[in-house]
Protein backbone atom coordinates (compact mmCIF):
# COMPACT_ATOMS: atom_id res chain seq x y z
CA UNK A 1 0.00 0.00 0.00
CA UNK A 2 1.14 3.56 -1.03
CA UNK A 3 -0.25 6.55 0.88
CA UNK A 4 1.89 9.34 0.27
CA UNK A 5 0.38 13.11 0.53
CA UNK A 6 4.02 14.57 -1.00
CA UNK A 7 3.37 16.72 -3.80
CA UNK A 8 7.09 16.70 -4.64
CA UNK A 9 8.33 12.60 -3.48
CA UNK A 10 12.12 11.51 -4.30
CA UNK A 11 12.68 8.33 -5.88
CA UNK A 12 15.56 6.91 -4.12
CA UNK A 13 16.25 3.31 -5.54
CA UNK A 14 13.06 1.55 -5.46
CA UNK A 15 11.77 3.92 -2.54
CA UNK A 16 9.76 6.98 -2.54
CA UNK A 17 10.25 9.71 0.22
CA UNK A 18 8.79 12.61 1.29
CA UNK A 19 10.60 15.93 -0.14
CA UNK A 20 10.30 17.62 3.41
CA UNK A 21 10.20 20.73 1.78
CA UNK A 22 6.38 21.38 0.26
CA UNK A 23 3.20 22.57 2.20
CA UNK A 24 2.14 19.35 3.26
CA UNK A 25 5.41 17.81 4.45
CA UNK A 26 5.64 20.85 6.55
CA UNK A 27 1.71 20.56 7.66
CA UNK A 28 3.14 17.12 8.53
CA UNK A 29 6.10 18.02 10.47
CA UNK A 30 4.12 20.93 12.43
CA UNK A 31 1.51 18.29 13.59
CA UNK A 32 4.15 15.94 14.60
CA UNK A 33 5.99 18.38 16.78
CA UNK A 34 1.97 19.20 17.97
CA UNK A 35 1.80 15.56 19.03
CA UNK A 36 5.45 15.54 21.03
CA UNK A 37 5.14 18.73 23.00
CA UNK A 38 1.68 17.20 23.90
CA UNK A 39 3.16 14.24 24.96
CA UNK A 40 6.41 15.74 26.79
CA UNK A 41 3.59 17.98 28.89
CA UNK A 42 1.95 15.27 29.45
CA UNK A 43 5.35 13.83 31.09
CA UNK A 44 6.02 16.93 32.81
CA UNK A 45 2.80 16.55 34.79
CA UNK A 46 1.80 20.15 33.06
CA UNK A 47 4.99 21.86 34.88
CA UNK A 48 5.57 24.47 31.92
CA UNK A 49 5.74 27.70 31.13
CA UNK A 50 5.24 29.65 27.80
CA UNK A 51 7.87 32.28 27.26
CA UNK A 52 8.74 35.09 24.59
CA UNK A 53 12.19 36.89 24.43
CA UNK A 54 12.76 40.24 22.65
CA UNK A 55 15.36 42.89 21.93
CA UNK A 56 15.83 45.88 23.16
CA UNK A 57 17.20 48.80 21.00
CA UNK A 58 21.26 47.77 22.53
CA UNK A 59 21.09 44.35 22.17
CA UNK A 60 19.51 44.15 18.50
CA UNK A 61 21.78 41.61 16.87
CA UNK A 62 23.36 42.76 13.14
CA UNK A 63 21.03 43.28 10.65
CA UNK A 64 18.77 42.83 12.88
CA UNK A 65 18.66 38.70 12.68
CA UNK A 66 17.69 36.08 14.51
CA UNK A 67 20.83 34.70 16.67
CA UNK A 68 20.54 30.70 17.49
CA UNK A 69 23.47 31.08 20.26
CA UNK A 70 21.37 33.91 21.87
CA UNK A 71 18.73 31.36 22.92
CA UNK A 72 21.32 28.94 23.73
CA UNK A 73 23.42 30.96 26.09
CA UNK A 74 20.04 32.22 27.59
CA UNK A 75 19.28 28.18 28.30
CA UNK A 76 22.23 27.58 29.79
CA UNK A 77 22.18 30.42 32.12
CA UNK A 78 18.59 29.49 33.21
CA UNK A 79 19.82 25.84 33.96
CA UNK A 80 22.66 27.09 35.83
CA UNK A 81 19.81 29.18 38.50
CA UNK A 82 18.14 26.14 38.80
CA UNK A 83 20.68 23.93 38.65
CA UNK A 84 18.46 21.02 40.46
CA UNK A 85 15.47 20.94 38.23
CA UNK A 86 15.97 18.82 35.14
CA UNK A 87 15.14 21.64 32.02
CA UNK A 88 14.04 20.87 28.25
CA UNK A 89 12.68 23.23 25.35
CA UNK A 90 11.17 23.81 22.09
CA UNK A 91 12.22 27.26 20.60
CA UNK A 92 11.31 28.95 17.70
CA UNK A 93 12.23 32.53 16.57
CA UNK A 94 10.62 34.60 13.90
CA UNK A 95 10.19 38.23 12.58
CA UNK A 96 7.76 40.59 13.50
CA UNK A 97 5.34 41.51 11.26
CA UNK A 98 5.13 45.46 11.63
CA UNK A 99 8.67 46.29 12.29
CA UNK A 100 11.20 42.88 11.34
CA UNK A 101 12.53 42.86 14.67
CA UNK A 102 13.78 39.23 15.57
CA UNK A 103 12.07 37.58 18.44
CA UNK A 104 11.93 33.71 20.10
CA UNK A 105 9.06 31.71 21.45
CA UNK A 106 9.67 29.25 23.64
CA UNK A 107 8.34 26.00 25.72
CA UNK A 108 10.08 25.66 29.00
CA UNK A 109 9.47 22.47 30.27
CA UNK A 110 10.46 21.41 34.30
CA UNK A 111 9.51 25.50 35.85
CA UNK A 112 5.86 25.91 35.44
CA UNK A 113 3.85 29.56 34.73
CA UNK A 114 3.27 31.48 38.42
CA UNK A 115 -0.05 31.52 37.66
CA UNK A 116 -2.46 29.47 34.80
CA UNK A 117 -4.11 32.90 33.61
CA UNK A 118 -3.68 34.96 30.51
CA UNK A 119 -3.45 38.26 32.69
CA UNK A 120 -1.08 37.74 35.79
CA UNK A 121 0.58 40.19 38.02
CA UNK A 122 2.82 37.21 39.29
CA UNK A 123 3.66 36.23 35.83
CA UNK A 124 4.62 39.93 34.74
CA UNK A 125 7.08 39.71 37.78
CA UNK A 126 8.65 36.68 36.85
CA UNK A 127 8.56 37.72 33.39
CA UNK A 128 10.48 40.81 34.81
CA UNK A 129 12.83 38.65 36.67
CA UNK A 130 13.60 36.76 34.18
CA UNK A 131 14.52 39.64 31.85
CA UNK A 132 17.02 41.45 34.36
CA UNK A 133 18.58 38.37 35.60
CA UNK A 134 18.84 35.85 33.04
CA UNK A 135 18.12 36.80 29.16
CA UNK A 136 19.33 40.49 29.52
CA UNK A 137 19.27 41.49 26.43
CA UNK A 138 15.30 43.32 26.25
CA UNK A 139 12.04 41.95 27.16
CA UNK A 140 10.56 38.63 28.50
CA UNK A 141 6.61 37.65 28.43
CA UNK A 142 5.93 34.38 30.68
CA UNK A 143 2.04 32.57 30.14
CA UNK A 144 0.89 29.16 30.68
CA UNK A 145 1.29 26.14 28.01
CA UNK A 146 -2.17 24.31 27.21
CA UNK A 147 -2.85 22.81 23.66
CA UNK A 148 -3.61 26.38 22.07
CA UNK A 149 -0.20 27.32 23.08
CA UNK A 150 1.39 24.26 21.60
CA UNK A 151 -0.17 24.94 18.38
CA UNK A 152 0.81 28.26 18.48
CA UNK A 153 4.39 27.80 18.72
CA UNK A 154 4.38 24.82 16.65
CA UNK A 155 2.55 27.12 13.62
CA UNK A 156 6.03 28.62 12.91
CA UNK A 157 7.84 25.89 11.77
CA UNK A 158 5.06 26.34 8.64
CA UNK A 159 5.95 30.33 8.59
CA UNK A 160 7.04 31.27 5.32
CA UNK A 161 7.00 28.43 3.63
CA UNK A 162 6.93 30.51 0.77
CA UNK A 163 8.22 34.31 0.28
CA UNK A 164 5.76 36.40 1.63
CA UNK A 165 3.26 33.99 2.36
CA UNK A 166 3.10 32.46 6.26
CA UNK A 167 0.11 30.20 7.69
CA UNK A 168 -1.26 31.79 10.97
CA UNK A 169 -4.18 31.06 13.46
CA UNK A 170 -7.64 32.70 13.32
CA UNK A 171 -10.23 31.80 15.63
CA UNK A 172 -8.36 28.60 15.97
CA UNK A 173 -7.83 27.56 12.77
CA UNK A 174 -4.76 27.56 9.98
CA UNK A 175 -5.30 30.45 7.17
CA UNK A 176 -3.06 31.63 4.94
CA UNK A 177 -1.58 35.46 5.79
CA UNK A 178 -0.40 37.24 1.91
CA UNK A 179 2.07 39.89 2.64
CA UNK A 180 3.25 40.30 -0.80
CA UNK A 181 2.13 38.44 -4.51
CA UNK A 182 3.24 39.42 -8.05
CA UNK A 183 3.16 36.94 -11.08
CA UNK A 184 4.99 33.86 -11.04
CA UNK A 185 8.08 33.90 -13.10
CA UNK A 186 9.76 30.67 -14.40
CA UNK A 187 12.75 30.99 -11.74
CA UNK A 188 10.26 30.88 -9.16
CA UNK A 189 10.69 27.70 -7.32
CA UNK A 190 6.98 26.47 -6.97
CA UNK A 191 4.53 23.18 -7.49
CA UNK A 192 1.52 24.18 -9.02
CA UNK A 193 -0.27 20.87 -7.35
CA UNK A 194 0.61 22.92 -4.06
CA UNK A 195 -1.54 25.91 -5.05
CA UNK A 196 -4.57 24.30 -6.74
CA UNK A 197 -6.39 20.60 -5.57
CA UNK A 198 -4.19 17.66 -6.39
CA UNK A 199 -3.69 13.71 -5.87
CA UNK A 200 -1.94 12.88 -2.75
CA UNK A 201 -0.19 10.32 -5.42
CA UNK A 202 1.72 11.49 -8.48
CA UNK A 203 0.10 10.91 -12.04
CA UNK A 204 3.42 10.10 -13.52
CA UNK A 205 3.80 6.97 -10.82
CA UNK A 206 0.51 5.68 -11.29
CA UNK A 207 0.85 5.64 -15.24
CA UNK A 208 3.76 3.77 -14.57
CA UNK A 209 1.66 1.37 -12.41
CA UNK A 210 -0.83 1.16 -15.10
CA UNK A 211 1.85 0.00 -18.05
CA UNK A 212 3.38 -2.88 -15.63
CA UNK A 213 0.24 -4.33 -15.67
CA UNK A 214 -0.30 -4.32 -19.12
CA UNK A 215 2.97 -5.30 -19.64
CA UNK A 216 2.09 -8.42 -18.52
CA UNK A 217 -1.25 -9.28 -20.24
CA UNK A 218 -0.90 -12.03 -22.01
CA UNK A 219 -3.05 -11.23 -25.39
CA UNK A 220 -0.78 -9.53 -27.57
CA UNK A 221 -3.70 -7.71 -29.40
CA UNK A 222 -4.98 -6.44 -26.23
CA UNK A 223 -2.01 -5.70 -24.70
CA UNK A 224 -0.60 -3.50 -27.74
CA UNK A 225 -3.80 -1.73 -28.71
CA UNK A 226 -3.44 -0.45 -24.44
CA UNK A 227 0.20 0.27 -24.56
CA UNK A 228 -0.46 2.53 -27.99
CA UNK A 229 -2.93 4.63 -26.91
CA UNK A 230 -1.53 4.85 -23.37
CA UNK A 231 2.46 6.31 -25.41
CA UNK A 232 0.54 8.11 -27.33
CA UNK A 233 -1.69 10.30 -25.27
CA UNK A 234 1.21 10.20 -21.91
CA UNK A 235 2.15 13.40 -21.23
CA UNK A 236 -1.29 14.67 -20.93
CA UNK A 237 -2.92 11.26 -19.15
CA UNK A 238 -0.39 11.73 -16.03
CA UNK A 239 -1.69 15.35 -14.95
CA UNK A 240 -5.42 15.51 -16.32
CA UNK A 241 -8.32 16.35 -13.79
CA UNK A 242 -11.10 13.12 -14.47
CA UNK A 243 -13.92 16.07 -14.22
CA UNK A 244 -15.17 19.37 -14.16
CA UNK A 245 -16.47 19.77 -11.24
CA UNK A 246 -17.68 16.75 -9.55
CA UNK A 247 -15.48 13.40 -8.77
CA UNK A 248 -11.70 13.82 -9.01
CA UNK A 249 -11.70 17.33 -10.70
CA UNK A 250 -7.75 17.90 -9.61
CA UNK A 251 -4.46 17.40 -10.68
CA UNK A 252 -3.72 13.37 -11.60
CA UNK A 253 -7.79 13.08 -10.37
CA UNK A 254 -7.87 10.95 -13.72
CA UNK A 255 -4.98 8.65 -13.19
CA UNK A 256 -6.68 8.26 -9.89
CA UNK A 257 -9.65 7.39 -10.63
CA UNK A 258 -8.62 4.87 -13.32
CA UNK A 259 -5.94 2.89 -10.76
CA UNK A 260 -9.12 2.73 -8.12
CA UNK A 261 -11.20 0.82 -10.87
CA UNK A 262 -8.51 -1.08 -11.82
CA UNK A 263 -7.48 -1.87 -8.24
CA UNK A 264 -11.36 -2.97 -7.68
CA UNK A 265 -11.54 -4.77 -11.05
CA UNK A 266 -8.25 -6.66 -9.73
CA UNK A 267 -10.05 -8.03 -6.70
CA UNK A 268 -13.43 -8.84 -8.17
CA UNK A 269 -11.67 -10.83 -10.84
CA UNK A 270 -10.27 -13.17 -7.66
CA UNK A 271 -14.01 -13.75 -6.33
CA UNK A 272 -15.78 -14.69 -10.14
CA UNK A 273 -12.66 -16.85 -11.96
CA UNK A 274 -14.43 -16.40 -15.56
CA UNK A 275 -14.61 -13.00 -15.80
CA UNK A 276 -11.20 -11.82 -18.61
CA UNK A 277 -9.51 -9.99 -16.31
CA UNK A 278 -7.32 -8.98 -19.73
CA UNK A 279 -10.04 -7.47 -21.29
CA UNK A 280 -11.29 -6.00 -17.90
CA UNK A 281 -8.65 -4.06 -16.68
CA UNK A 282 -7.87 -2.81 -20.00
CA UNK A 283 -11.74 -1.50 -20.66
CA UNK A 284 -10.78 0.01 -16.99
CA UNK A 285 -7.56 1.71 -18.29
CA UNK A 286 -9.18 3.12 -22.03
CA UNK A 287 -12.74 4.26 -20.43
CA UNK A 288 -11.76 7.68 -19.83
CA UNK A 289 -8.55 8.49 -21.80
CA UNK A 290 -10.08 10.98 -24.02
CA UNK A 291 -11.06 13.04 -21.72
CA UNK A 292 -8.00 14.61 -22.08
CA UNK A 293 -9.39 15.68 -25.59
CA UNK A 294 -12.39 16.46 -24.53
CA UNK A 295 -11.33 19.32 -21.44
CA UNK A 296 -9.97 22.69 -21.96
CA UNK A 297 -7.27 23.22 -19.24
CA UNK A 298 -6.50 26.86 -17.49
CA UNK A 299 -3.17 27.30 -16.52
CA UNK A 300 -3.61 25.45 -13.32
CA UNK A 301 -4.16 22.28 -14.77
CA UNK A 302 -7.67 22.18 -14.00
CA UNK A 303 -10.40 22.00 -16.36
CA UNK A 304 -12.22 25.34 -17.14
CA UNK A 305 -14.46 24.05 -19.82
CA UNK A 306 -15.20 21.69 -22.21
CA UNK A 307 -13.94 21.97 -26.08
CA UNK A 308 -16.58 22.20 -28.83
CA UNK A 309 -15.40 19.04 -29.73
CA UNK A 310 -15.51 17.62 -26.55
CA UNK A 311 -19.59 18.73 -26.36
CA UNK A 312 -20.37 17.49 -29.72
CA UNK A 313 -19.05 14.37 -29.75
CA UNK A 314 -17.63 13.23 -26.00
CA UNK A 315 -15.18 10.82 -24.34
CA UNK A 316 -16.84 7.93 -25.19
CA UNK A 317 -17.26 7.67 -28.63
CA UNK A 318 -13.67 9.31 -29.14
CA UNK A 319 -12.68 7.05 -27.26
CA UNK A 320 -13.64 4.19 -29.16
CA UNK A 321 -12.35 5.98 -32.18
CA UNK A 322 -8.82 5.88 -29.84
CA UNK A 323 -9.14 2.10 -30.04
CA UNK A 324 -9.70 1.95 -34.20
CA UNK A 325 -7.01 4.01 -34.73
CA UNK A 326 -4.65 1.88 -32.69
CA UNK A 327 -5.71 -1.34 -33.82
CA UNK A 328 -5.64 -0.10 -37.46
CA UNK A 329 -2.30 1.07 -36.91
CA UNK A 330 -1.29 -2.21 -35.52
CA UNK A 331 -2.80 -4.08 -37.96
CA UNK A 332 -4.96 -5.76 -35.62
CA UNK A 333 -8.68 -6.72 -36.69
CA UNK A 334 -9.74 -9.02 -34.40
CA UNK A 335 -13.23 -8.89 -32.52
CA UNK A 336 -11.47 -7.56 -29.18
CA UNK A 337 -10.94 -4.09 -30.79
CA UNK A 338 -14.58 -4.04 -30.78
CA UNK A 339 -15.09 -5.81 -27.31
CA UNK A 340 -12.58 -2.54 -26.20
CA UNK A 341 -14.75 0.01 -28.13
CA UNK A 342 -18.27 -1.51 -26.82
CA UNK A 343 -16.90 -1.25 -22.96
CA UNK A 344 -15.77 2.37 -23.52
CA UNK A 345 -18.80 3.07 -25.61
CA UNK A 346 -21.19 1.68 -22.65
CA UNK A 347 -19.53 2.41 -19.19
CA UNK A 348 -21.60 5.19 -18.81
CA UNK A 349 -25.04 2.42 -18.61
CA UNK A 350 -27.32 4.08 -19.82
CA UNK A 351 -28.11 6.59 -22.79
CA UNK A 352 -29.52 9.52 -20.53
CA UNK A 353 -26.18 9.02 -19.17
CA UNK A 354 -24.51 9.74 -22.27
CA UNK A 355 -24.24 5.77 -22.92
CA UNK A 356 -25.06 5.35 -27.15
CA UNK A 357 -25.37 1.71 -25.87
CA UNK A 358 -26.02 -0.42 -23.03
CA UNK A 359 -23.19 -2.92 -21.53
CA UNK A 360 -23.95 -6.22 -23.59
CA UNK A 361 -21.32 -8.61 -21.39
CA UNK A 362 -19.92 -9.05 -18.41
CA UNK A 363 -16.84 -7.20 -18.47
CA UNK A 364 -18.62 -4.26 -19.50
CA UNK A 365 -21.49 -4.67 -17.30
CA UNK A 366 -18.15 -4.66 -14.23
CA UNK A 367 -16.43 -1.69 -15.66
CA UNK A 368 -19.86 0.85 -15.76
CA UNK A 369 -20.41 -0.52 -12.29
CA UNK A 370 -17.11 0.34 -10.63
CA UNK A 371 -16.96 3.26 -12.47
CA UNK A 372 -20.22 4.78 -10.89
CA UNK A 373 -19.20 3.49 -7.61
CA UNK A 374 -15.31 4.77 -7.43
CA UNK A 375 -17.03 8.32 -8.77
CA UNK A 376 -20.13 7.70 -6.11
CA UNK A 377 -17.28 6.95 -2.99
CA UNK A 378 -15.19 9.87 -4.16
CA UNK A 379 -18.53 12.03 -3.61
CA UNK A 380 -19.70 10.80 -0.81
CA UNK A 381 -16.29 11.59 1.30
CA UNK A 382 -15.71 14.68 0.02
CA UNK A 383 -19.34 15.99 0.83
CA UNK A 384 -19.36 14.34 4.21
CA UNK A 385 -15.67 15.64 5.15
CA UNK A 386 -17.12 19.37 5.05
CA UNK A 387 -18.95 18.58 7.94
CA UNK A 388 -18.93 17.86 11.30
CA UNK A 389 -19.84 14.60 12.63
CA UNK A 390 -22.86 13.61 13.72
CA UNK A 391 -24.42 16.58 10.84
CA UNK A 392 -26.29 16.05 7.91
CA UNK A 393 -24.76 17.75 4.20
CA UNK A 394 -26.59 19.85 2.13
CA UNK A 395 -28.71 18.01 -0.47
CA UNK A 396 -26.26 16.52 -3.04
CA UNK A 397 -27.69 16.85 -6.93
CA UNK A 398 -24.83 14.75 -8.03
CA UNK A 399 -26.13 11.96 -5.26
CA UNK A 400 -29.35 12.31 -6.69
CA UNK A 401 -30.48 15.09 -4.53
CA UNK A 402 -29.61 13.26 -1.59
CA UNK A 403 -28.43 14.72 1.87
CA UNK A 404 -25.96 12.62 3.62
CA UNK A 405 -24.56 11.62 7.33
CA UNK A 406 -21.27 11.60 8.80
CA UNK A 407 -21.66 9.28 11.26
CA UNK A 408 -18.15 9.24 12.47
CA UNK A 409 -17.62 5.94 12.72
CA UNK A 410 -14.31 6.42 9.75
CA UNK A 411 -12.47 8.62 8.30
CA UNK A 412 -14.24 10.70 5.49
CA UNK A 413 -10.55 10.99 3.88
CA UNK A 414 -10.64 10.24 0.52
CA UNK A 415 -7.53 7.42 0.87
CA UNK A 416 -7.15 5.04 -2.36
CA UNK A 417 -4.70 2.02 -1.43
CA UNK A 418 -3.46 1.56 -4.85
CA UNK A 419 -0.99 -1.00 -4.26
CA UNK A 420 1.89 -1.71 -6.16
Amino acid sequence: MIKLSCRNPIYVKEMIVPCGKCFTCRSKYRLSWQLRLQHELLSYNYNAMFLTLTYDNDNLPDNETLVKKDVQDFIKRLRKFYNDVKIRYFAVGEYGTEKHRPHYHLIIYGLKAPEQKKKSILNWKYGKFLQENIWKKGYTFVGYVDSKCISYVSKYVLKEFVKGVSVEQYNGKDQFRISQIRPASSSDDYNIADLVPASEVGGAQIFDMLVKRVQAFEDADIKNIVLSILNDKKDLLINCPAAFRLHHAMLGGLMLHTISIVRMAEEICKIYPNINKELLLAGAILHDTAKTWEFQLSKTGLVKSYSTEGELIGHLVKGAIYVEEAAKKLGIESEKVVLLQHMILSHHGVPEFGSPVRPMFLEAEILSSLDSLDATIYEINNATSKVNTGDFTDRQWALDNRKLYNHGLSSTEHIVNIGE
